[in-house]
């Protein structure tokens, strides 16, 4: 069930926030019908483990709970991206960590609450950026082809899945959203910066901002670009850490999960994105799914 203080639209647009960014990375580096076809797929999956699936039995919370300390490490390093000059590439990530973290023992109330005020500056920022470079949008560079470098996306769409059991009802909508803001992004930075530039970049969405005017008057967004995908990925790990609390329903686990991912940051440990895309769709979908099936399975036999 919501907590009560929490309605379904203040859920979606925390949830919202949280996938702005990271859909932002991942997406602008594809090309568009890469975009739609995984996206599309992905997002169906997330609709339908949040339809059927309930809560996962505990040794599986475990293991999520340790690759979600895999995640939130990788994700940090996402956060360096459009920072480029800043010498200390830990200061920023570990201090967003360490924010998240704070946000999220004050209880999920509070963390849904900077989510559906965060969800506004994201949306004016990233989309002035966005709609801003739709003019300078080259046809020849949308020609359908598939163009995926890695597998991240994967990854990010299927966050959706996280969600506990009473979150997931009615998200079909959002998960529109996000798609359709998946191919938005994809189709802008590919279609500006050309797909064999954008698959070669770290950060697409990042070095699109560096060439954008809006009406003659403004150029080099980058600034923009920064402190909104800073605020998403401040709204993904108050996603993450919140999940991982809810799932222990003990807030002292947490914080074992902020020091588990940012000692895996600072090491530098760097998984490949089709591991990263392999363990989420086997730990999110698959292994929920069997659980699923299991204790279906079990309650039949009792009532028979």
């Amino acid at each position: 069930m919501y907590p009560k203080e929490i309605t379904k639209k203040q859920f979606s647009a925390w949830l919202a926030a949280a996938l702005a960014a990271p859909l932002a990375q991942t997406a602008s580096a594809c090309s568009w019908p890469a975009a739609l076809a995984v996206g599309g797929v992905c997002l169906l999956v997330c609709w339908a483990v949040g339809k059927y699936i309930t809560q996962p039995d505990k040794w599986l919370v475990i293991l999520q709970c340790l690759w979600t300390c895999i995640v939130l490490s990788e994700l940090l390093h996402w956060s360096t991206y459009c920072w480029p000059t800043h010498k200390s590439q830990w200061a920023a990530p570990l201090t967003l960590l360490l924010l998240a973290a704070w946000a999220v023992s004050g209880g999920k109330e509070r963390a849904v609450r900077v989510g559906c005020v965060l969800i506004w500056p994201l949306v004016l920022l990233l989309g002035a950026v966005l709609l801003s470079g739709v003019p300078d949008i080259e046809l020849k560079n949308l020609k359908p082809a598939w163009q995926m470098p890695d597998a991240h996306l994967i990854m990010v769409m299927l966050l959706p899945a996280l969600c506990s059991p009473g979150e997931r009802k009615e998200n079909g909508r959002l998960l529109t959203g996000a798609l359709l803001f998946a191919l938005l992004t994809s189709v802008v930075t590919t279609g500006v910066l050309s797909p064999a530039v954008s698959s070669g970049m770290r950060s697409p969405v990042y070095e699109l901002s560096r060439s954008l005017s809006l009406l003659g008057i403004a150029e080099r967004f980058e600034s923009l670009v920064a402190a909104a995908m800073t605020l998403g990925y401040f709204s993904l790990l108050t996603y993450l850490l919140s999940a991982q609390e809810t799932a222990w329903k003990r807030q002292e686990k947490t914080w074992g999960t902020v020091a588990i991912s940012g000692v895996l940051f600072l090491t530098g440990l760097r998984i490949d994105s089709r591991l990263l895309a392999i363990g989420s769709i086997l730990l999110w979908v698959v292994l929920p799914v069997l659980c699923h099936w299991k204790n279906n399975f079990k309650k039949s036999e009792k009532t028979a």
